[in-house]
């Protein structure tokens, strides 16, 4: 029986079925996929041959001993509902393929009272992602009971609040920041699917803080940072400049001072000359 999917596009997904009949190739068994769109059956296998409808992205992994298994390499027209046929035996059973168009993305903005942090997956199928959100402190995480909702059939979105002041979390906790994170549940099961399984999906942001002090670890632009060759130059540069022009700065008020300091000193001495005759006519005198 094949179990229920998902993966990202570009990645590779395996839906297994197996027959009794083990003298050829995919014995007994020919697969289909329901397309959502047109609500019609699209053929994949019959025989152990493959559709040319589907050659371009579905190849057999195993098509010995009765096997017949399928190595799909995900891409938006791969989602839907996958049936494996046993022609002999009657029977048939079905999984979901679910496509997410990448990981899910966080935005951050920053309002008078509080962070307003929204995070959001696209994904193509009929089973949903679910998006839940955690309060972390410097023991444990909580749940929030900030809900998700699910937009044209395509995204799941949800948004939670941070404080910008310390609040605890109602146990004597200090709440450090929230974590969002993303997977698949049951009571989001689509109806048209006969595997038992949850698909095998598990995605958790980084924490968000109040500010990098408030954290262990820095932040994930500040890593990106640290590991970028230009970024690293150009702060370099700016540290040598900054030092340089404080260093001119310096050096000028310097000179000005003494410049200054001569120039009295100069005003306040006599000519030698001068003080001479001076002396000499009052001898005189």
């Amino acid at each position: 029986m094949p179990d229920n999917v998902t993966g990202k596009i570009g990645e590779l997904a395996v839906m297994n079925c197996a027959s009794n009949d083990t003298t050829r190739p995919c014995g007994n068994l020919f697969w289909t996929k329901h397309d959502p769109k047109t609500s019609q059956q699209i053929p994949i296998s019959k025989q152990g041959q493959l559709s040319d409808l589907v050659s371009g992205y579905i190849a057999f992994m195993d098509s010995t001993n009765g096997n017949c298994n399928l190595n799909i390499t995900i891409r938006a027209s791969a989602e839907g509902t996958y049936e494996c046929t046993d022609a002999a035996a009657e029977k048939s059973a079905t999984a979901q393929l679910t496509v997410l168009e990448d990981d899910p993305e966080c935005v951050v903005r920053t309002e008078e009272k509080v962070f307003n942090i929204t995070c959001s997956v696209r994904f193509l199928g009929s089973w949903p992602p679910k998006m839940r959100w955690f309060q972390v402190n410097e023991t444990h995480s909580l749940p929030t009971d900030a809900p998700d909702s699910i937009i044209s059939g395509q995204i799941v979105r949800s948004t939670a609040l941070l404080n910008r002041v310390n609040v605890s979390d109602g146990r004597g906790h200090e709440i450090l920041g929230l974590r969002c994170s993303v997977n698949f549940s049951e009571d989001r099961r689509p109806d048209k699917t006969s595997a038992t399984n949850v698909p095998d999906y598990e995605w958790t942001s980084p924490i968000f803080v109040r500010n990098e002090k408030e954290s262990n670890e820095p932040s994930e632009e500040r890593r990106a940072d640290e590991k970028n060759p230009t970024v690293l130059v150009t702060t370099l540069a700016i540290s040598v400049v900054t030092v340089a022009v404080a260093w001119l700065i310096t050096l000028t008020v310097g000179i000005f001072k003494w410049r200054k300091l001569k120039k009295s000193q100069d005003e306040m001495i006599p000519d030698d000359r001068t003080a001479r005759g001076s002396l000499v006519l009052a001898t005189a005198e």
